[in-house]
């Protein structure tokens, strides 16, 4: 079974244009209620600071997807010159 990683996102309306979204990940955990935890938190404090235009949701994501900082460390370990 493969693992699943969970990301917290960041959904700004404003960024673009009314009609589209922008998304940038704020997180990610192999832990589902911690991930969850992470999103209410971060969705109360910009309610509290009013901003409006931000939307935090957990997205289930495929564990053995490599970020683009993970991919640069991968490649500095393997660099045998």
């Amino acid at each position: 079974k493969e693992k699943v990683m969970y990301l917290v996102i960041k959904e700004d309306y404003r960024r673009i244009d009314y009609s589209e979204y922008a998304y940038e990940i704020e997180m990610h955990s192999n832990d589902y209620s911690l991930a969850v935890d992470f999103a209410d938190c971060k969705q109360r404090e910009a309610d509290e600071q009013g901003k409006s235009d931000y939307t935090f949701k957990v997205v289930q994501f495929p564990s053995n997807f490599k970020f683009d900082s993970e991919i640069e460390a991968d490649e500095e370990r393997t660099d045998v010159n």
